[in-house]
């Protein structure tokens, strides 16, 4: 949550740790109308709302509203006029809108309209209210369908209206983070291809990435993965970071 202006953290509060030692420039993701990120340096790691918009230079700024994405899939309101904690775990992801704009969707045949470019699987789950045994999907042109976990996050702001329903699906078994995703499995030990698709869903896995994981049942419980190869994760909190060979080119 935002932390108030009065009676909140202040901008020399915070928690213990090294990470409360650092005063800036301090990077975030960030995104206008979309969730299409770029990094975004703010001069403070406790920020007021206002002063992200400043450092990502947005314009005009009286027009815009802010929120953050949590790693679970939360999606939280910053005031503008209010701090925020950069530093707070998951508090790295956030998106400016624009206030008059409104976000089409339909779920189940019925058509909804939203006030944010975003939507989180778990407001998708509130407003379609699945039976027990039963999930949502999205519908994705030429691919079927894709799961949607309460912990996703789906973009609106494609000119094309996103089209959800609701249907049968198997219990997950394991969460596991990828790229600071919460993902379900249903199956373990996970594979190399298994961790790739979820990172890249387009993508041919193979030597071309980079897998790395930590806090897995495996023993070492870290290290890296490699094609063909599997890990034993935990039934939740197992991380991997998925790097393709383009990025570590650079």
């Amino acid at each position: 949550m935002a932390s108030k202006r009065k009676g909140g953290r202040g901008r020399d509060g915070g928690s213990a740790g090294g990470e409360s030692e650092r005063t800036g420039p301090y990077p975030i993701l960030f995104a206008e109308g979309n969730l299409n990120y770029r990094i975004v340096e703010v001069s403070h790691p406790v920020a007021y709302g206002r002063e992200i918009l400043v450092a990502a230079e947005t314009h005009p700024r009286d027009n815009l509203s802010l929120f953050v994405i949590r790693v679970d899939g939360r999606i939280e309101d910053v005031p503008l006029d209010q701090l925020i904690d950069l530093r707070d775990r998951g508090a790295d992801r956030f998106v400016a809108f624009w206030n008059y704009r409104v976000y089409k969707f339909r779920l189940d045949g019925v058509l909804h309209q939203w006030t944010r470019p975003a939507i989180s699987g778990a407001s998708l789950y509130e407003l379609a209210r699945p039976k027990e045994g039963y999930g949502v999907y999205q519908k994705v042109r030429r691919k079927g369908e894709h799961d949607i976990e309460p912990f996703d996050v789906v973009d609106l702001s494609s000119p094309v209206i996103e089209r959800f329903l609701t249907g049968w699906k198997p219990g997950p078994a394991y969460w596991i983070i990828v790229n600071g995703r919460t993902r379900s499995v249903v199956r373990n030990p996970v594979t190399f291809r298994d961790v790739v698709l979820h990172a890249f869903h387009d993508a041919e896995p193979d030597g071309r990435f980079s897998v790395t994981y930590r806090y897995s049942a495996s023993d070492p419980s870290y290290g890296k993965l490699l094609p063909g190869g599997t890990v034993e994760v935990k039934s939740q909190g197992t991380t991997f970071e998925v790097v393709s060979d383009t990025r570590l080119n650079r």
